[in-house]
């Protein structure tokens, strides 16, 4: 890593088996979303080399989900040594987030093998 901490990659269309990539767009964004990226990079575990954002808004589903209403963003992250973090990292990281941005935010660690990703969502009020 160098000492700017790890690198900041957005997914594109191109890099999706769906053709959809971490979908942002300037009408949705709030201070919370970017606190969220900021906060992801701040609690990287040793060792990361990318935090990337998978998924951010997207309006693909029948019901209300965090996504469709950009409240959430699903991140992984690669390692200096070719690997993607665990399990464990990944909880690390998360709790670690939310420690450092407060009550008003949530995670979930999940999802299987090379999909395994967390889930940080910002819990709005009402």
């Amino acid at each position: 890593m160098n000492s700017f901490g790890p690198r900041i990659l957005i997914k594109t269309d191109g890099e999706s088996s769906i053709g959809r990539g971490c979908v942002e767009y300037a009408y949705h964004y709030t201070h919370q979303m970017a606190d969220i990226k900021r906060a992801a990079c701040a609690s990287a575990p040793i060792g990361a080399k990318i935090v990337r954002f998978t998924e951010g808004y997207r309006d693909i589903r029948r019901s209300a989900d965090d996504h469709e209403e950009f409240h959430a963003f699903d991140i992984t992250v690669d390692l200096e040594n070719g690997h993607r973090a665990d399990e464990a990292q990944l909880n690390t990281m998360a709790w670690r987030m939310k420690l450092f941005l407060g009550p008003d935010y949530g995670y979930l660690v999940h999802g299987e093998r090379s999909g395994l990703h967390i889930h940080f969502r910002f819990k709005r009020k009402g």
